[in-house]
């Protein structure tokens, strides 16, 4: 035996212990909490051919976004070494744990409204590789490689597309921050941006509808475990009414005839647990009577519990996302100028109205549009889904006279509260893109009671 052979004999071997060593110990090393050394933009990913006029909806713009949104480098990623395999998460990618599986095996997750499969493999002790796929096609390869005395971590990634001109290559740098940080209740290692009440938005109202405390009794549900509440995220919502004189308060009882006498307007934000069928009959008769609803959707999940009750009164609720393509964060804008914005006596003196992703909807003839999307909004199961369908003439807020009474009905809730998030950005109406919203919705409100809007 030669002695080159000799040393192929003593590599083969000593791969084969490192492939036969348990697997908690091959993973230690690279487990823990790593932050970028720095944030590089991402890539550009040309797409081949590149169309001179991107159409509405595209079904290859959505593959495009979803490759851009694995180039864009997460500030961080956390590894936990967990009963042989490791759980990924990094931050501004997938906020619940990925598990990898270094066997090679074929995992799937859905995420965004994209399907997603991959396979883990460690060719080397302190090397973990990462090969994501698309249910549409493509690849992203990354290799995750321990430097430095195992205190920094490379990832190299290599992104294939049969959209893309060409291969995209990047490589980033992290370093060890520590042991990572697990919220064991919440089943994930990192925290998304949360949306919290922005308690300092108090606007004065220049003329309110009534004296403090005189005016009509708007009730909120709380009975249908809601995601908006009067003390919640709603608070701004209610502040802004007991200010314009209104009586506001939340209500966790049935929606039951007897309890619906003494309420001018009931406000149904976002249910996740659907009214029943006496419920739906009781508001059904009760708005029929002269009472006033305001219903308001949001994206998914928060459409299906209030599909029965909006089909009770005629309205179409559709249990998926809306957003426009163009605009990644999701904000959708609807202007008079535009033909968006319809005419109506609660759109005197608006010129526009923002709102924040949500949802769709239909009503019959009889009712009266006020938010229309115009043509490059689509639908969505996520923002990655590869078959987004054009919304163009759809609504996302619209008012109908029922019996003796009122409705106003919106597929999306942020419009109408204040909300502030944790990278410091504003969400509803105090966004400064959409210092037009309070006082649409106090026009909403002024028409559901029979009240002047004021112009």
């Amino acid at each position: 035996m030669t002695r080159a052979s000799c040393r192929q004999c003593l590599l083969l071997v000593a791969m084969g212990l490192v492939l036969a060593a348990p697997a908690a110990q091959q993973q230690l090393r690279l487990a823990g909490t790593w932050e970028a050394t720095g944030r590089p933009d991402a890539p550009t990913l040309e797409r081949r051919p590149a169309p001179t006029v991107v159409a509405p909806c595209d079904p290859d713009d959505a593959q495009i976004r979803l490759l851009r949104f694995f180039a864009h480098p997460p500030a961080r990623h956390v590894l936990e070494d967990r009963d042989g395999a490791l759980l990924l998460t990094s931050d501004d990618r997938f906020f619940a744990p990925t598990s990898l599986h270094a066997d090679g095996r074929e995992d799937r997750f859905s995420f965004a409204g994209a399907d997603i499969s991959y396979r883990t493999r460690r060719p080397a002790n302190d090397v973990l590789v990462i090969e994501w796929r698309p249910q549409t096609g493509g690849t992203i390869v990354e290799t995750y490689t321990l430097t430095g005395s195992a205190a920094l971590l490379q990832v190299d990634q290599l992104i294939e597309h049969r959209l893309l001109s060409a291969p995209v290559r990047q490589r980033l740098v992290y370093r060890r921050a520590g042991p990572p940080k697990l919220d064991r209740s919440a089943g994930q290692t990192t925290t998304p941006v949360q949306e919290g009440v922005a308690t300092d938005f108090r606007p004065p109202i220049d003329r309110p509808a009534f004296q403090t405390g005189t005016g009509p009794n708007i009730v909120i549900d709380e009975a249908h475990a809601n995601f908006h509440t009067a003390t919640g995220t709603y608070a701004p919502f209610a502040d802004l009414f007991r200010r314009d004189g209104y009586n506001v308060r939340g209500s966790a009882v049935p929606l039951q005839p007897d309890r619906l006498r003494s309420v001018s307007v009931l406000v149904i934000v976002s249910p996740r647990q659907a009214p029943t069928g006496a419920e739906i009959a009781a508001v059904r008769d009760w708005v029929a009577a002269g009472g006033a609803l305001l219903l308001v959707t949001d994206h998914p999940p928060f459409v299906r519990a209030a599909v029965n009750l909006g089909a009770a009164f005629g309205i179409r609720l559709r249990d998926e996302g809306a957003w426009d393509p163009n605009i990644p964060s999701g904000r959708l804008v609807f202007r008079r100028s535009e033909g968006t914005l319809k005419a109506h006596a609660i759109t005197r003196g608006i010129d526009e109205v923002m709102t924040f992703s949500g949802s769709s909807l239909q009503i019959d003839a009889s009712g009266q549009p006020l938010l229309a999307f115009g043509r490059d909004v689509c639908s969505e199961h996520g923002r990655f889904d590869p078959r987004p369908q054009p919304l163009e003439g759809q609504l996302q807020g619209a008012v109908l006279e029922f019996g003796q009474g009122r409705i106003a009905v919106f597929a999306e809730a942020g419009m109408f509260t204040a909300q502030g998030n944790s990278d410091g950005s504003a969400m509803g109406m105090n966004a400064p893109a959409a210092r037009q919203n309070m006082q649409f919705l106090l026009n909403v409100m002024h028409w559901l009671t029979k009240v002047q809007p004021v112009s």
